[in-house]
C-alpha cells in the first residue's frame, strides 16, 4: 500500500479498510476546559480552514459531544502514547477521534489531520496513527540579515506552515535588521523588522505552539554595526585585512571584548529587543569572531590565548546579564 503523504512521517500507521466521508456540515468537539484564546480557538480556526478547502463547514461544539453532525472529536485520553507530545488519531467509518495527553499532543494530532484533509479532502482513509516526536524541540532558524527582511504577512504565513510540520521553535537570525530606535542609520534600507511586528509574530507563534526565540548576534557578524561611525571604536580591528589565503578582504565584524563600552552597547540592544518576546531563552550567536586577537585584544590574546579571551568574554557577559535580569 502506498505510504501516506505526511510530514514528518508518523511513528506508526495502521491502515484499515474503508473511508469516512465528512458531511458537508459537520461538528468538531473540543473539551471546554481547553484554554480558549491560546488553544481552543486557534486550533478550531485552523481545522475549519482546512475543512473549508475540502468543502466542509465545520462547527465548533463544547460540552456534551452528542450532536447529529459530530464528525471530529478531540479527547484527553490514556489511549494516546504516554510520551510527551504524543497523540493517537483514529479514523473509522463513523468519524474521527483524536486522543491526546498534553496540549502539544493535541496540536500535533490536529496538524496531522490538517495534512490528511489537504490530501484527501472530505473522503478520509480509515486508519490508526500513533505518533510522538524523537526530539522535544524541533526548530527552524531563518536568516533575515543577508537580504531584505520578509514582511510580517510572509512570516505569519510561514509559521502556519511550520506548525503543520510540527516545528515548535522558530528563530530569526539577526545581525543588524531589527529596527532599534537609536540605530536607524545601521538598519535603514534593509526592511528591518519592528518591535510591534515581533510582538504580533510572537503572539501568533504562541497560538500555534511555537516558541519564538530571540536571536541577536553579539560578538561576531557585526560588520554593518561597526561601519557606523559612533560604533567604530568598538571594533576589534579598525581596518579591513586580507584573509588567511590572501584572496579576499575581511571587514571589521567582531566586537572588541575588552573595550569598556562593549557591555553597555549590548545591554542597550537587549533592553530593547528582549521585551518583544515571551520566550525565556535567547540565542546570542557569538560565532565566527574572525578578528579576535588581531587588534584591541591582541596583547592579551597572545599572553592568554584567543580561546581563553573568547570564553572569558562569554562568561562575563552571560553572568552579568543573568544577574541583571534575575
Amino acid at each position: 500500500m502506498k505510504p501516506l503523504p505526511l510530514l514528518p512521517y508518523p511513528r506508526s500507521i495502521e491502515r484499515k479498510p474503508g473511508f469516512f466521508t465528512l458531511p458537508v456540515r459537520s461538528a468538531l468537539h473540543f473539551e471546554a476546559a481547553l484554554d480558549r484564546d491560546r488553544l481552543l480557538l486557534p486550533l478550531t480556526e485552523r481545522l475549519q480552514c482546512a475543512a473549508a478547502k475540502a468543502g466542509v463547514v465545520l462547527e465548533l461544539i463544547t460540552g456534551s459531544p452528542r450532536h447529529p453532525q459530530l464528525a471530529i472529536r478531540a479527547l484527553r485520553s490514556t489511549a494516546a502514547p504516554p510520551e510527551k507530545q504524543g497523540y493517537r488519531l483514529d479514523i473509522t467509518s463513523s468519524g474521527v477521534l483524536l486522543h491526546y495527553r498534553d496540549e502539544d499532543g493535541l496540536r500535533a494530532g490536529a496538524a496531522t489531520l490538517r495534512q490528511l484533509l489537504r490530501e484527501y479532502g472530505r473522503r478520509l482513509p480509515c486508519l490508526i496513527i500513533r505518533d510522538f516526536p524523537d526530539f522535544e524541540h524541533r526548530g527552524i532558524m531563518l536568516d533575515i540579515s543577508r537580504g531584505r527582511v520578509p514582511n510580517l504577512g510572509t512570516l505569519l504565513e510561514l509559521v502556519g506552515h511550520l506548525a503543520d510540520f510540527k516545528i515548535n521553535e522558530f528563530q530569526l537570525y539577526t545581525e543588524h535588521t531589527f529596527a532599534y530606535r537609536n540605530y536607524e542609520r545601521v538598519w535603514k534600507g534593509w526592511g528591518a523588522i519592528t518591535a510591534e511586528e515581533i510582538m504580533l509574530l510572537d503572539a501568533r507563534c504562541r497560538q500555534l505552539g511555537i516558541e519564538l526565540v530571540p536571536n541577536q548576534n553579539s560578538f561576531g557578524h557585526l560588520r554593518y554595526w561597526l561601519e557606523y561611525p559612533p560604533l567604530k571604536g568598538l571594533a576589534e580591528v579598525s581596518e579591513p585585512y586580507e584573509g588567511a589565503d590572501g584572496t579576499f578582504l575581511r571587514y571589521p565584524s567582531t566586537l572588541a571584548p575588552l573595550n569598556p563600552r562593549t557591555m553597555p552597547f549590548l545591554r542597550e540592544l537587549y533592553d530593547e529587543l528582549l521585551p518583544c518576546f515571551t520566550s525565556s531563552r535567547f540565542n546570542v550567536g557569538c560565532d565566527e569572531t574572525w578578528d579576535l586577537g588581531r587588534g584591541q585584544s591582541k596583547r592579551v590574546s597572545e599572553r592568554k590565548g584567543k580561546g581563553r579571551v573568547y570564553m572569558q568574554f562569554l562568561k562575563r557577559f552571560i553572568a552579568r546579564f543573568r544577574r541583571e535580569t534575575s
